[in-house]
């Protein structure tokens, strides 16, 4: 409450003043011999005599000895203050007094009812879509928490130039001439309220619209007994929209505090635009992409956010109806109770910690994906922001969220789909690659079992040789024969020749097993979960499976760190992104060395770096240019000849690496000396979370 500050006493008979203090008196503006001729009941608009007897009625009979109340005062200029009242009754019989202690409190009303205002305009901006869906709603909250009658929104007409009404929130009943004069009515830059609001560009005041010599309106204003008024503008510094404009009653003087509220609640409408006008960019853009992609956003598109409020004290203050249907909670369970106490089953320290490092920071914080686990029900997947605002009541949390199931199954199609149709282009090379080892084993089987006949035809001779021997007889014709079948066979050509068939075969079994094995570690889906996982080893068969697109183009090498630990790991989606990086290495090495007889060359080195498993993918092509850097992991975006790309490798990449990973992708590159991709994955799971923007 604030200090004491005025003081009176008037008769309990007839109400007329006997003692008014100094504070008073300025306050009103009355002299003291002007105010012993008045009673409470004339400076109190909203009060009548019966209404104050009636009030003051247990204080004269004796029920109570003091009362406490509040009032409204009206200075001599017309204009009006709050305050609270404390009344007693002094002296006996016909010398009884009421003596009344007033403090002002309008400062800590105002504040309280700007507080008010700021908070509800806040929330209703991010749950409308457009400005004429909250425009009515933001005129309503301004003229009944604030005290001002009317509220007018104009829109520009940019074909004409001129502002023209399009909504009126009315509070006053008589002042139906008014608004019809205003809903006739536009304005050019400059001319009355609304164009001097455009032409400024700031909040624009009128203590009172009866002298103000730019007000065209003022006539039907006097009739509707309006006096102050003022406008602030809507826009931003690549489109101006329009302005709102209110009305009251009573005379009011220029607010510095009130002020500063509308011209920061113009920011935020003027944001709320800007954010709107970006976000139909952004759509128009969407549906210039595949039917397919175009389709599933839009379906994407519809879906709500939910919106949670948690006071400074951890209680549940603003439970929107999405949040009722996603964790099944109704407002009324929810509203009042400890958050951390209501019963979504979800990770509860995820929440700790992002909560912890908003309130530290004052900075929004955001969780990519939490899993919400409902008995009997398909699991969610959810995004998350947690925003911090800092009063004097403490830290509250603003969590806005949405259901991000359906986007991630698209992303893991899209990733699958892409890993088939990389799995269907390698096929052809990894055909190729078998048949080499496959055809050389063919021919050394054919030279082996044309071998073996020659030898079971040397060793039929030699057996009917020794056969003669065992009789006592040893024929020279035997003999001379199989003197001749040995030369006919060349058995020292098959001893000779006959293991190395059997070793060359051996290493085409091998080299086809490796290849093989490769193709099946490379083609498994994998986990939806993260295992630890070998990623040496995982490089290694994806380098056999491509084998095929890049050993024509470069001579490609590992250099893999034998220390580097299991890293845990999406592995199917880690293979397609380094499958991605050699395939782009390639064809940007092709680029250098086409109509020549040279190749290039790509490097794939492992090290461990402090928390994180590091990857660099270098090649010996063309380079990337610096201005094409920050765009190359944009969905769609190429820089091929058509027919050649998609541009959707490095989006997944980035994708797959930093949003499912919280890892992340660097790029080193010299035009005409190549690039190298960077890729670092977390050696541990952890909560992960992201500093997305300052808090307001």
């Amino acid at each position: 409450m604030s200090s004491l500050n005025e003081t009176y006493m008037f008769r309990t008979d007839t109400l007329r003043y006997t003692y008014v203090n100094r504070s008073a008196l300025d306050n009103l503006g009355y002299t003291l011999e002007a105010m012993q001729a008045l009673t409470p009941i004339e400076i109190n608009p909203e009060a009548t005599e019966a209404s104050f007897r009636e009030l003051a009625n247990p204080l004269l009979t004796g029920e109570q000895a003091e009362l406490n109340f509040k009032v409204v005062h009206q200075r001599k200029n017309g204009s009006t203050y709050s305050g609270e009242v404390h009344l007693q009754v002094v002296g006996q019989g016909e010398e009884r007094t009421f003596l009344a202690f007033m403090h002002d409190v309008t400062t800590r009303t105002q504040q309280e009812h700007r507080q008010t205002t700021q908070y509800a305009i806040t929330r209703l901006l991010l749950e409308s879509k457009t400005l004429e869906e909250a425009a009515p709603y933001i005129m309503g909250m301004i003229t009944q928490t604030l005290g001002w009658n009317v509220g007018v929104m104009w829109r520009l007409d940019e074909e004409m130039q001129v502002l023209r009404c399009t909504e009126v929130w009315d509070q006053k009943a008589d002042c139906t001439p008014f608004i019809e004069c205003t809903r006739q009515s536009n304005f050019a830059i400059g001319i009355g309220l609304p164009g001097r609001a455009w032409e400024s560009g700031k909040v624009e005041w009128i203590t009172d619209v009866a002298h103000d010599d730019n007000f065209p309106r003022a006539p039907s204003a006097i009739n509707a007994g309006f006096h102050a008024a003022f406008a602030f503008p809507i826009g931003n510094r690549d489109r101006f929209y329009g302005v709102m404009e209110f009305f009251a009653t009573t005379l009011r003087e220029p607010d510095q505090k009130l002020l500063e509220m509308f011209e920061g609640l113009a920011g935020q409408i003027s944001q709320f635009l800007g954010r709107k006008q970006a976000e139909q960019r952004l759509l128009h853009a969407k549906n210039q992409a595949e039917q397919v992609a175009r389709e599933r956003a839009e379906i994407l598109a519809t879906v709500e956010a939910f919106f949670i409020c948690v006071n400074g004290e951890g209680a549940v203050t603003t439970w929107t109806p999405r949040a009722e249907t996603i964790f099944s909670i109704s407002l009324v369970e929810a509203l009042g109770r400890p958050f951390m106490k209501l019963p979504i089953p979800w990770s509860w320290e995820e929440l700790h910690v992002a909560m912890g490092k908003a309130g530290n920071m004052l900075k929004t914080i955001r969780v990519d994906k939490i899993r919400l686990a409902i008995p009997n029900k398909k699991d969610i997947f959810l995004k998350l922001t947690v925003s911090p605002i800092c009063d004097d009541r403490g830290v509250t949390y603003i969590f806005m969220g949405e259901d991000i199931s359906d986007r991630l199954v698209l992303e893991h199609d899209l990733v699958r789909a892409q890993k088939l149709e990389s799995i269907g282009h390698l096929a052809a090379g990894i055909a190729h690659e078998i048949n080499t080892p496959t055809q050389f084993v063919g021919d050394n089987v054919h030279f082996l079992s044309d071998s073996f006949s020659d030898l079971f035809a040397v060793l039929d001779r030699y057996r009917a040789l020794l056969m003669s021997a065992k009789a006592g007889t040893c024929a020279p014709d035997l003999i001379k024969a199989c003197e001749a079948e040995s030369r006919r066979a060349d058995l020292d050509y098959l001893v000779e020749e006959i293991p190395k068939a059997i070793a060359q075969s051996a290493e085409g079994m091998n080299r086809i097993a490796t290849i093989v094995r490769a193709m099946k570690e490379f083609a498994h889906p994998g986990s939806d979960e993260k295992i630890c996982v070998d990623l040496n080893k995982a490089i290694e068969s994806t380098v056999t499976v491509a084998r095929n697109e890049w050993k024509y183009i470069a001579d490609l090498t590992t250099d893999l760190a034998t220390d580097l630990p299991l890293v845990p790991c999406l592995l199917g989606q880690f293979n397609q992104v380094i499958l991605n990086m050699i395939v782009n290495a390639t064809h940007a090495i092709a680029d250098v060395v086409k109509g020549t007889s040279v190749k290039g060359t790509i490097t794939i080195t492992t090290r461990r770096v402090e928390g994180w498993a590091e990857v660099r993918i270098t090649d010996s092509g063309t380079g990337i240019p610096e201005d094409i850097r920050r765009k190359i992991f944009d969905p769609f975006f190429t820089t091929k000849e058509v027919g050649k790309g998609t541009g959707q490798g490095l989006a997944i990449a980035h994708s797959v690496i930093v949003d499912k990973h919280q890892g992340t992708i660097a790029i080193e590159s010299e035009m005409g000396r190549g690039a190298t991709f960077i890729v670092r994955l977390p050696l541990e799971l952890q909560v992960m979370t992201d500093v997305v923007e300052m808090a307001a």
